[in-house]
């Protein structure tokens, strides 16, 4: 009674270490698949055909694509299936995979994905679900589309065997996949019958629309988008009989997941329901922690600051060394909670807010020096220029990417469909 999940590359190479998953049902063979192997060593090429064929299989019954899309193989190929990961389950009742792909920086980094290059986005909406400030602090590694979504009956089932749906098994090992790599958000592109049901088995408020529906391939479809954390976490906190039986699926393909790029809350989530994660190496730990050691920084800066005046070696300067000194940890201070308002600020208005605060606080110290007669080291005042002119460069520059990616996301070279 088992169940196979593997995920396998396009170019043969060993992705995530094959499992054997155990279930309360039999695995079948389909008669129209190459024979799916029950030892424990699953050959890694075998495992992409048997995905690669289905998916071809499937789009050509529905006519989404022709002969003339197939390789020397007979297997469907397309400009992205270079960067494309390959999830394949076979289960009691069906047999399902579909394919992750990746982003390319060379060709165009977010916009490489075929739901961002054809599809009119609502940057705004990407933005949210990838759980960034602004469109330029999106990183294009962290989103991937899903698609190529193909599912099969398996026959000879013995019905006295209750089994677990493949697709939902298959959503499971997909969001497995994206937490251990830490994505950020699938976005793809669905016809509506499909979306229905993909919120009924990951959760109705986690699917987010990201504009209108447009021709594609086959039928009209629409752009959404999904944060895998989110997802997992609203999943696990579900109890009712509907949400429990979703939250099997999710812990069956949850246990050793790495903590590695996971939420604080989702990994006390995790053991709450008895799944066992690996733990995070110390080293990497402290490599998080980069807003800390900028803070620290500041401090440090307002440290260096402050020490001519508390050694008298600036003669010239009549104020108080004391009033001074409050000035400045006071202003440090506030210079930290601006700085934390323009880094994490998710509107225009409460960066500009936030970069002004942390302006201000770094020259009102060499505000009261200066009105004081004193003038500071050119070391310090070196460190504020860089800090100042460094500031504004990485602004001006996100604000350009900013709205050349906006740009970029909302056109669209596919005809509406008069159903929006």
């Amino acid at each position: 009674m088992m169940a196979i999940l593997v995920m396998v590359t396009t170019d043969c190479t060993t992705f995530a270490q094959p499992k054997k998953i155990v279930y309360d049902y039999l695995v079948n063979r389909s008669p129209e698949l190459p024979n799916v192997p029950t030892d424990e060593e699953v050959v890694q090429p075998e495992m992409q055909l048997k995905a690669r064929q289905l998916h071809t299989q499937v789009y050509m019954q529905q006519g989404f694509i022709d002969h003339s899309q197939l390789d020397q193989q007979e297997l469907f190929t397309d400009q992205y299936i270079d960067r494309s990961q390959y999830v394949y389950v076979h289960s009691a009742k069906n047999i399902a995979t579909c394919r992750m792909i990746h982003t390319d920086k060379k060709a165009g980094g977010l916009l490489s994905l075929p739901t961002m290059q054809h599809f009119s986005i609502n940057s705004d909406i990407l933005r949210f679900v990838s759980d960034a400030q602004r469109p330029s602090a999106i990183n294009p590694k962290s989103i991937v589309e899903i698609s190529g979504l193909a599912a099969g009956r398996v026959d000879n089932v013995d019905n006295s065997h209750s089994g677990l749906s493949a697709i939902s098994l298959l959503y499971a090992g997909a969001l497995r996949q994206s937490l251990d790599a830490g994505h950020k958000a699938w976005v793809m592109n669905v016809e509506q019958s499909y979306r229905a049901d993909l919120e009924d088995r990951l959760g109705e408020d986690n699917i987010h629309e990201l504009g209108d529906e447009r021709e594609y391939i086959g039928a009209p479809t629409i752009p959404i988008a999904l944060n895998p954390q989110w997802v997992v976490t609203s999943l696990l906190k579900d109890d009712t009989d509907a949400g429990l039986l979703r939250k099997r699926y999710i812990l069956e393909m949850m246990s050793g997941v790495s903590e590695k790029k996971l939420e604080p809350g989702l990994i006390t989530l995790l053991h709450e329901n008895g799944v066992e994660t690996k733990p995070e190496s110390l080293f990497s730990k402290a490599r998080k922690q980069k807003r800390a050691l900028l803070y620290g920084g500041i401090m440090g800066y307002s440290a260096l600051r402050a020490a001519p005046l508390g050694v008298g070696a600036i003669p010239e300067f009549d104020g108080s060394a004391l009033v001074f000194g409050h000035l400045d940890v006071i202003t440090a201070g506030t210079q930290v909670m601006g700085m934390e308002a323009y880094l994490s600020g998710d509107t225009k208005l409460r960066r500009r807010l936030g970069a002004t605060a942390a302006i201000a606080s770094l020259y009102a110290p060499y505000a009261y020096v200066w009105a004081n007669g004193g003038t500071n080291s050119p070391v310090v005042n070196t460190i504020a220029g860089v800090l100042t002119g460094g500031a504004t460069a990485f602004e001006i520059r996100s604000s350009v990417i900013d709205r050349r990616l906006e740009e970029a996301l909302f056109e669209s070279d596919l005809p509406e469909t008069g159903h929006n």
